[in-house]
C-alpha cells in the first residue's frame, strides 16, 4: 500500500514515517509538513492511502482534503489528530475521510488498520467506503 503522510512536527512524522515503514506491505511515498507539499506528493505519487495530521504548517489536513478533491485527487484518507473532538470527526467524515484515530490513544490501532489495509488494498478503492475505527474516541 503507498501512502503519504502528512504530520506538521517533523520529528514526530519521521518516528511514524518508520513505524509505517516497518509494517509488511506499506511503502510511505513522502513525509510532508504542509499543504502544498501534501498536494504535491499526491499529484506525484497517486498514494492509496494519504495519512493526515490536522494541524499542518500552512493550513489543515481538511484543506488536503478539499482540494485534492478540487484537483480531482482520490486517495483514502485517514486522520490521525491530537484534537480527536466529536465534531472534527463529523467534519473528516463529510469530506469523505475514510479513517479516523486519536494519535495519542490510537495509534497502534491505526497501524493495524494499515497493515490489514496492506493486505487487502480493494478495500481502499471501494467508492464511498469509511469506516467507524477509532470513532469510539470521545474528548
Amino acid at each position: 500500500m503507498r501512502v503519504v503522510l502528512a504530520e506538521n512536527m517533523a520529528a514526530l512524522g519521521e518516528r511514524l514515517r518508520v513505524r509505517m515503514s516497518e509494517l509488511p506491505g506499506v511503502e510511505v511515498l513522502a513525509l510532508t509538513v504542509s499543504v502544498e507539499q501534501t498536494l504535491r506528493a499526491i499529484a506525484e505519487h497517486s498514494p492509496d492511502l494519504v495519512v493526515l495530521d490536522l494541524r499542518l504548517n500552512d493550513g489543515s489536513g481538511f484543506d488536503v482534503m478539499r482540494r485534492a478533491q478540487q484537483q480531482q485527487l482520490h486517495p483514502a484518507f485517514m486522520m490521525l489528530t491530537l484534537f480527536p473532538a466529536e465534531a472534527t470527526r463529523r467534519y473528516f467524515h463529510a469530506l469523505g475521510g475514510e479513517f479516523f484515530f486519536d494519535k495519542a490513544k490510537q495509534l497502534e490501532e491505526a497501524l493495524a488498520l494499515m497493515q490489514s489495509l496492506a493486505r487487502q488494498p480493494a478495500v481502499l478503492r471501494i467508492a464511498g467506503t469509511r469506516s467507524d475505527h477509532g470513532d469510539e474516541a470521545k474528548p
